[in-house]
């Protein structure tokens, strides 16, 4: 009989590693610099990931998205929680107008550069006293690389989150 670990990754491996952060590989790759769609990328696995470890993934009832985001940017670290109310306009914005959300005299800037450690930053730019919110997608993409890794632990060693997230997974339609 197979180990449900070892059968619940395989279907998160395929999914998460192949299909969403390859795609964000490919999007940030040698000749494609696609900042903008990698970032949809990012807040899309930030979501999923999210959801696996909560257990509302395929379960849309309201209220819900935001639930499995602020899950995925716990597992993302402090810096991304801190920063949860900016991360979350980031997100709709993207997915809902592949722009972003917030208020005016904001800038945003999607990078793949050198400059920031963070993946995300909210900050006052001295010289001209406006707020920036910044994302790097290569570092969010590391971390996310990371917090899958972190994921996978707790689902290793809890057998009740093991179950709820493939429960999840049987909500979600199959993919080739």
């Amino acid at each position: 009989m197979p180990d449900p670990f070892d059968e619940l990754r395989g279907q998160l491996d395929h999914i998460v590693k192949e299909f969403q952060l390859g795609d964000i590989e490919r999007a940030l790759g040698p000749v494609a610099r696609a900042n903008f769609l990698a970032a949809q990328g990012l807040v899309v696995c930030t979501e999923f990931l999210g959801g696996i470890r909560n257990g509302t993934l395929g379960d849309e009832a309201p209220g819900l998205a935001r639930k499995r985001f602020d899950s995925g940017l716990h597992l993302l670290g402090s810096n991304y929680e801190t920063n949860a109310a900016e991360a979350w306009l980031l997100r709709c914005g993207l997915l809902h107008s592949y722009l972003s959300r917030g208020k005016p005299g904001r800038d945003y800037i999607i990078t793949n550069g050198p400059g920031l450690e963070e993946g995300f930053k909210v900050k006052i730019e001295p010289a001209t006293g406006r707020e920036q919110v910044i994302v790097n997608v290569a570092r969010w993409l590391g971390d996310l690389k990371a917090a899958y890794g972190q994921l996978l632990d707790e689902l290793r060693s809890n057998d009740q989150m093991l179950r709820r997230a493939a429960q999840c997974l049987e909500r979600l339609p199959g993919l080739a």
